[in-house]
């Protein structure tokens, strides 16, 4: 049996040297990511990600939100930052979300070029492999980045992706070198995940501007077991687990 490749790009503007047809997963731990899983495991409706705060004002319906950041603070006007624990504490449950950030939302919309994209964090990490390998196709783990350099905590949970796809008692994968990287990255922070990303740049950053609770958060494992896939009409959605 031919495995199946994963791969890693470290920033979304990237291009394989493969030409597969890929599942791509995006990956912006701190915080896109995060906060999305943990919007749409609450209760939202859906997410609609766009790549400018323009865009999601003038495509924002009546009675839907405006979420996400630049700088890490949410824009002037904005219902909620780019939070997951916001997300939790003023609840999102049945409202619709026009999101975007700095990074995670335009590695979205870059992804797309390759397929429908899973959106991963470490809180559904499980619910999004299992995913994967339901679906039986070559995995590209596309790393949102921080202003345009790489970023360490998405390399990291690339990693743990790679490392839990190739452990699977399919023996269905093999890893490119990238993601050999990522693994040893993973392996390097697995331990203590949260000390891991508090010491990370962009951690730090966080932790700055009075966020170290959401680094905090973003460390959990598997507490939103949810799979989250952007859908053909672009909205962010869970789907089922079976």
């Amino acid at each position: 049996m031919k495995r199946l490749l994963v791969d890693v790009l470290p920033l979304p503007n990237e291009t394989p040297p493969q030409n597969l047809e890929w599942s791509p997963v995006v990956i912006d731990l701190l915080r896109a990511t995060t906060t999305i899983v943990t919007a749409l495991y609450h209760g939202a409706a859906g997410i609609f990600p766009v790549t400018t705060i323009e865009q999601a004002r003038q495509e924002v319906e009546q009675d839907g939100l405006l979420a996400g950041e630049r700088g890490g603070l949410p824009p002037e006007g904005f219902h909620f930052g780019n939070s997951p624990l916001e997300m939790i504490e003023k609840g999102v449950q049945g409202r619709r979300l026009w999101f975007t950030t700095s990074n995670g939302t335009r590695a979205l919309a870059a992804s797309r070029r390759y397929g429908l994209p899973l959106v991963v964090s470490m809180l559904n990490l499980e619910s999004t492999v299992s995913c994967l390998v339901r679906r039986g196709k070559p995995v590209l783990l596309v790393c949102s980045g921080n202003s345009g350099s790489e970023s360490r905590e998405d390399t990291f949970l690339a990693g743990a992706v790679a490392l839990a796809l190739s452990q699977h008692e399919s023996n269905a994968y093999r890893l490119s070198k990238r993601a050999e990287t990522a693994v040893d990255l993973y392996l390097e922070g697995k331990d203590d995940v949260t000390a891991f990303l508090l010491k990370c740049p962009h951690g730090e950053k966080l932790v700055r501007i009075g966020m170290e609770a959401d680094v905090k958060y973003a460390a959990q494992e598997n507490v939103c077991p949810v799979v989250v896939c952007q859908q053909s009409d672009g909205w962010l959605r869970p789907q089922s687990l079976t």
